[in-house]
């Protein structure tokens, strides 16, 4: 039986695969294999794993993907995976390695004819590593999702004031380009300010820099 766990793993975000996987291999019976993709790593020389956890095999990148379920579940072994196909892309190793590799084990190939032990000692690295940059990219998701949420309180003329703003304009020359008076763009400044949280004007081109939305009078997010 083939069972579809989830594809709600958000891009590239180790540290929620590693949580679904764990939950995925406490909640399934003995000699599962599980077959785990989330690989920001492929095409580079990142290694692939055959690991042995809670009577179950689990085919997985070795970049931090095994990390939670190596941690909540003790007796694992790691194997790092020797097969190779024929062919195989750059990009799509998901498609071309592992769930070759997944399949052949439920055919029943040995994880030993497929892939040869690792130590923990070089496992642990790469896991450290993982969790760092799942960390990073976190923290930036975050940051991201907190300035949308600012940009969300704007009012569409406050957006306008905002693209002006951010490409240099002064109020004087904002209250032009819009036809309204210069005290109208200060106060639709200083509301534009305080909304996103912006400390200076020099602040706020950094947060919208990061964001890449186009704010062009007229143009939406």
């Amino acid at each position: 039986m083939l069972v579809d766990v989830t594809h709600f793993v958000p891009a590239q975000d180790m540290q929620a695969g590693s949580v679904v996987l764990e939950r995925a291999i406490a909640a399934f019976p003995r000699g599962t294999i599980h077959l785990a993709v989330v690989d920001p790593g492929v095409g580079t020389d990142r290694r692939i794993l055959i690991v042995s956890l809670n009577r179950q095999t689990i085919v997985c990148p070795d970049n931090g993907l095994i990390t939670w379920a190596w941690r909540m579940h003790e007796g694992g072994r790691a194997n790092v995976l020797t097969w190779k196909p024929g062919q195989m892309s750059a990009t799509f190793h998901g498609r071309d390695i592992l769930a070759p590799v997944a399949g052949r084990l439920a055919n029943g190939a040995t994880i030993q004819s497929l892939a040869k032990p690792v130590r923990d000692s070089d496992l642990l690295p790469a896991i450290a590593n993982a969790l760092r940059v799942s960390s990073q990219a976190l923290s930036s998701r975050i940051e991201l999702d907190c300035i949308h949420r600012r940009m969300a309180r704007l009012t569409p003329r406050e957006r306008e004031v905002l693209a002006l703003l951010v490409e240099g304009r002064l109020n004087k020359q904002v209250a032009c380009e819009l036809g309204v008076a210069e005290k109208t763009i200060k106060v639709h400044r200083a509301r534009v300010m305080e909304k996103m949280e912006a400390h200076s004007l020099v602040d706020l081109v950094r947060v919208i820099d990061k964001v890449h939305i186009p704010l062009s009078p007229g143009q939406s997010a």
